[in-house]
């Protein structure tokens, strides 16, 4: 029961990666069981994203939208938004 995803509905375990635009992962999380929210998995690895430097845009997933509370350095977020049928950002997003 602790493992199971109310996201995809079966046994899950989550786990979260954040990586540079280059593709260079520097932080991840450890497995957790799925029970537990995205959300609060960044909130409990909060003290370690200070590796995030201040000023820094992080680019997150729309699920993400509202953690960036949880960054040290209070970093601001991109999110993509492509609800109007664009397929990419624009230039000056």
């Amino acid at each position: 029961r602790a493992s199971f995803s109310d996201k995809v509905h079966h046994s899950a375990v989550r786990c979260i990666s954040w990586s540079t635009p280059q593709g260079l992962s520097f932080e991840h999380i450890d497995l957790f069981l799925a029970r537990v929210t995205e959300k609060r998995l960044v909130e409990l690895w909060g003290p370690r994203l200070m590796k995030c430097p201040r000023g820094w845009y992080m680019l997150s997933d729309r699920g993400f939208f509202d953690t960036a509370r949880f960054y040290p350095n209070m970093n601001h977020q991109k999110t993509p938004k492509f609800l109007s049928g664009r397929d990419q950002f624009t230039t000056d997003e």
